[in-house]
C-alpha cells in the first residue's frame, strides 16, 4: 500500500495521476488528515494494513508568509515530517520526502552537491532544512529530493503567473539575477513512481531539477515561457520582458541568488530521466 499525502497540491497531484494512470494501489490524503497531529497520523495508518511507502507532497510552501508563520511553517515542514517517518520507521515501509534548494544560502560559484553544508536564509528554508534533520533520525528508510522552482498545472507558480501576465500586461518586469533551474511536476511524477515500482533500495538524500546547464534566471526562463506560449497560440501578442535586480522587487523573506544543483547522483543512481529545461517546459506548455 502506498500513502500519498498532500494529494491535492501542485506535485501530489501529479503523483496521484501518474499511480492511478498505473493502477498502483494507493490512498490519498490532503488536508483530511492532519501530519502536525502524531495521533492522526498514527489513526490513519491503522487503518491502511500493511503499509510499503509513504510519498509526502505536502508542505508549507510559501515564503515570504513564513516569516510571520514561523510556527506554522515548522509544524508542517518539520514536525509532520517527523511524524511521517515515525510511523514508517514502526512499520518497516519506505518513505519518499521533498525537500528545496532553499535550504542553501546561494552563494556557491558551483552547482550544490548533496553533502554541501546547508545555511538557510529564511524561515521557509530553516524549516525544510529541520524537517530534513527530523526525517534521517528516525528512520533510514528515506528518499529525499531537493527540488526547485517548481511548477506543473495544478497550483500557484512562476510559469502560470507569467501566462496570465502576459493575458493582462505590454510588458513584464522579471528578476535577471537569481540563478537556479526549474522542476516541472509530470516528469518527477513519473520518476518517483518508477521508483517506487522498482522498490529501490538506494536510499538517501538526492538533488533534483530540469537540466540547465550552470542555471539559468528567472527573465530568462520568463522569456522560454512567453516564445512557446507564442508559439503554441496560447498568448497573441509578444509581450515585452524589462530585467530587473532582486532588489527592485519587494521580498519579505531573502532569497538565495544561486542554487543550481547537481544532479549527477540522482541519475547515476536511481536512473531518473531529467530533461533540459526548455524540453521539460514545450512538453508542459
Amino acid at each position: 500500500m502506498i500513502w500519498l499525502v498532500g494529494a491535492r497540491g501542485m506535485l501530489g497531484s501529479d503523483i496521484r495521476a501518474e499511480l492511478l494512470h498505473r493502477g498502483l494501489e494507493h490512498r490519498a490524503t490532503d488536508m483530511d488528515v492532519d501530519i502536525t497531529d502524531p495521533g492522526a497520523v498514527r489513526g490513519f495508518v491503522k487503518g491502511l494494513g500493511k503499509l510499503d511507502w509513504v510519498v509526502n507532497a505536502a508542505a508549507y510552501t510559501n515564503v515570504d508568509l513564513a516569516e510571520k508563520e514561523r510556527n506554522k511553517a515548522f509544524a508542517i515542514n518539520a514536525d509532520g515530517v517527523r511524524n511521517l517517518a515515525e510511523v514508517v520507521s514502526g512499520m518497516g515501509a519506505k518513505i519518499i520526502h521533498f525537500s528545496t534548494d532553499y535550504v542553501f544560502d546561494g552563494r556557491a560559484d558551483r552547482p550544490y552537491k548533496e553533502g554541501d553544508p546547508t545555511n538557510p536564509l529564511g524561515v521557509y528554508g530553516q524549516s525544510k532544512a529541520t524537517g530534513e534533520e527530523k526525517l534521517v533520525q528516525a528512520t533510514d528508510r528515506y528518499f529525499i529530493f531537493r527540488i526547485s522552482w517548481l511548477y506543473g498545472p495544478n497550483g500557484k507558480n512562476f510559469v502560470n503567473t507569467m501566462l496570465r501576465l502576459f493575458k493582462e500586461r505590454d510588458r513584464v518586469d522579471v528578476i535577471n539575477d537569481q540563478v537556479g533551474a526549474p522542476t516541472y511536476t509530470g516528469i518527477l511524477a513519473s520518476n518517483v513512481v518508477d521508483l517506487i515500482q522498482a522498490d529501490s533500495r538506494q536510499f538517501g538524500l538526492y538533488h533534483y531539477q530540469d537540466r540547465a546547464g550552470d542555471g539559468i534566471t528567472w527573465f530568462t526562463f520568463a522569456r522560454g515561457i512567453r516564445d512557446l506560449a507564442l508559439e503554441a497560440g496560447l498568448i497573441a501578442k509578444k509581450v515585452a520582458l524589462r530585467p530587473i535586480t532582486s532588489d527592485q522587487y519587494p521580498f519579505v523573506a531573502a532569497r538565495p541568488m544561486h542554487t543550481v544543483m547537481d544532479t549527477t547522483r540522482v541519475r547515476e543512481m536511481l536512473g531518473f530521466r531529467i530533461k533540459d529545461w526548455n524540453e521539460a517546459l514545450k512538453q508542459y506548455i
